[in-house]
């Protein structure tokens, strides 16, 4: 249903503004004159929005969840607090989108309201969203409506999403500065390569002098990158679009992760990185009532590695003929001795969920861990090469300069 902004006065003369659904222009006037308003302006949302919702509502749904993840946090939370004082579902979001200051969060949130208005559940209202609200969030929303907690769940919501904003925030803190120093390091020597060290050696060829053996090298080098960048750019983007459509082939794709995983040093903290959010993700979702079954059937998206995703299918295919889930996570091989240790001893005293929990984050604490030991060895390493590199292109530049200076000595 399309949707619009408009701006209108009250009874008593005051201005509103806000947004309001409706099939056509005609009856969002109708519709506004129905609650009392008189509209002076009323402007759709706009065309690019309404056309291009489906192609862009991924991305613009991880936008929402990564860089405006706050305000989706402040949002649960504050539905919680309203539900858990008793307001109905209804006018707990219609005060809750009044305080959204992301406009595609509120539209949307916006559209949730009026879905609820017009008799739908507030779990079937967010389904329509699910670039916003995950199959985790929506299984979470369907058990507190049926057990009559939502605002206890809709504060686990909250949490949940903090705490995974918290940890990719982490990740993406460590990683940045070495990103940085590759990516300014590269510019530099490319920027050397391509401008400075063909002006320099051209004083040397018009000279007809003998050159070094480390001078020709970089002119060599020098020379082929100036002529063929634009080949070298091009084979670049074709060998990683190539790469990634030979991924979609489930054979390539299966080696490709299986390597990944295997690969020194990263391959065991991507692992971790996937298994702390599988036991966060399902802990959750158990401590708010969802069925272990179902749970699985959930977390088994979290991650495209197939490797895992296959290890998870097995799990649930186990559960879901009435065995232990112990025994499969052995034999997958993917899951580690101390996690499986936990789910045995979560599943002998009843407290699976609450233990997943405790594991996602001495998990998470581990591969925050790690990650900073190895950035602190990467570092120096990184630096060090670079700085070969251009100490490389300094000593070829200055040893015909040096020979000169003694020859005219």
């Amino acid at each position: 249903m399309p949707v619009y902004e408009y701006c209108a006065l009250d009874e008593r003369g005051r201005t509103k503004r806000g947004i309001i659904s409706a099939q056509s222009t005609k009856l969002a006037y109708e519709k506004l004159r129905s609650m009392g308003l008189y509209p002076t302006s009323l402007n759709p949302t706009g065309e690019e929005e309404k056309e291009g919702k489906r192609r862009k509502g991924r991305s613009l749904g991880f936008i929402v969840r990564s860089s405006a993840s706050q305000e989706m946090v402040y949002s649960m939370r504050q539905l919680a607090t309203l539900l858990s004082a008793g307001f109905p579902i209804d006018r707990a979001l219609d005060a809750t989108v009044e305080q959204i200051k992301n406009e595609y969060l509120k539209k949307c949130m916006f559209q949730i309201y009026e879905s609820i208005k017009e008799g739908k559940s507030f779990a079937s209202a967010i389904s329509a969203f699910p670039h916003l609200f995950s199959s985790t969030i929506q299984a979470m929303v369907v058990a507190g409506e049926s057990s009559g907690t939502l605002d206890i769940v809709l504060e686990e919501v909250a949490n949940l999403l903090e705490e995974q904003a918290s940890f990719r925030r982490r990740l993406q803190s460590s990683i940045a500065y070495p990103i940085f120093v590759l990516v300014v390091g590269v510019a530099v020597i490319v920027f050397l390569l391509m401008f400075v060290v063909p002006r320099v050696t051209l004083i040397f060829s018009e000279m007809n002098q003998t050159l070094p053996l480390p001078t020709l090298v970089l002119i060599a080098i020098s020379n082929f990158i100036k002529t063929w960048w634009w080949a070298l750019l091009l084979g670049a983007l074709v060998s990683i679009a190539g790469f990634k459509r030979s991924l979609r082939i489930k054979r390539v794709k299966k080696r490709v992760d299986a390597a990944l995983l295997k690969f020194p040093l990263v391959g065991g903290l991507i692992k971790d990185i996937i298994l702390a959010r599988f036991a966060r993700i399902l802990g959750t979702l158990l401590k708010n009532g969802v069925p272990l079954l179902t749970g699985l059937e959930i977390v088994k998206n979290i991650t495209s590695n197939v490797i895992i995703r296959e290890a998870i299918e097995r799990i649930t295919s186990c559960v879901g003929e009435g065995k232990d889930m112990v025994i499969p996570m052995k034999d997958t091989g993917v899951f580690p001795t101390p996690m499986i240790q936990m789910v045995a001893a979560g599943i002998e005293s009843g407290s699976l969920d609450r233990l997943l929990i405790k594991f996602s984050e001495n998990m998470e604490r581990e591969v925050s861990a790690r990650l900073a030991v190895m950035v602190s060895l990467v570092e120096p390493v990184l630096i060090l090469a670079l700085g070969i590199v251009v100490g490389f292109v300094v000593v070829a530049i200055l040893l015909p300069i040096l020979e000169m200076s003694q020859l005219v000595r």
